[in-house]
């Protein structure tokens, strides 16, 4: 069990794993308050004796946890994750079993669903990389800046990025940045990542050849309508 004000939980997997249960309330207020000094007013022993109890009826939880648990899966079906519907199947039958030993009149199975549905929600949404954080500090530097190394054709519908000459921009404004194998592995796995080391005239480029046209510069390839996924 974690207990966090925020869930620090951030890969797709660790996400289907855990079982998510958020506060009802986002700050202390003065029932909250009440409600943990009620708590802390039961006596440890009065508290640890729930679980004796429970052993006594092991019996129960043994002979009837599978039942419980397929019957659970039932009546949380259908859900897009399989994984997230067997973990939270599991807690469901162990809920009810429990509650039927201590005679306890309480039933978590539409509150479950709503979790278990969350959950397949917030599993599925892309987790922030290393090039999302590359394309934010880009994002927050003037267009005339970045014309030298960052290049949009509209006609074309695709972003030319040459990495060298954005690592420098981004040092040259103060900023700790360097290309390193974490973010070439981020940025191949973006989802407007198209290809790299195409060689690209970028308009803004100072540099020109004989010809007066820009010089070629490798470059990354990017999906204009994969930053929106």
């Amino acid at each position: 069990m974690f207990v966090s004000n925020q869930e620090p939980f951030r890969d797709k997997q660790e996400k289907q794993r855990v079982i998510s249960l958020h506060f009802d309330h986002n700050s202390i207020t003065d029932d909250t308050r009440a409600a943990y000094e009620q708590l802390c007013k039961i006596p440890l022993p009065e508290l640890a004796r729930v679980m004796v109890l429970s052993l006594q009826k092991r019996n129960v939880f043994e002979v009837e946890w599978l039942q419980a648990y397929q019957q659970a899966i039932e009546d949380l079906s259908p859900l897009e994750n399989r994984r997230i519907l067997q973990n939270h199947a599991l807690v469901l039958a162990f809920h009810r079993l429990f509650c039927q030993v201590h005679k306890i009149d309480y039933d978590l199975t539409k509150f479950m669903k709503e979790t278990a549905e969350k959950k397949c929600i917030t599993s599925a949404e892309r987790t922030y990389t290393a090039a999302d954080h590359f394309f934010e500090i880009l994002d927050n530097i003037p267009d005339e800046k970045l014309e030298p190394c960052l290049h949009f054709d509209p006609k074309k519908k695709r972003i030319f990025i040459n990495l060298p000459g954005a690592e420098q921009l981004i040092r040259n404004r103060g900023l700790q940045f360097s290309i390193n194998d974490n973010l070439i592995k981020a940025l191949k796995s973006h989802p407007a990542y198209l290809r790299n080391s195409f060689r690209h005239r970028f308009p803004g480029n100072p540099e020109v050849d004989e010809k007066g046209h820009p010089i070629q510069r490798r470059s990354w390839i990017f999906d204009p309508a994969g930053f929106e996924k």
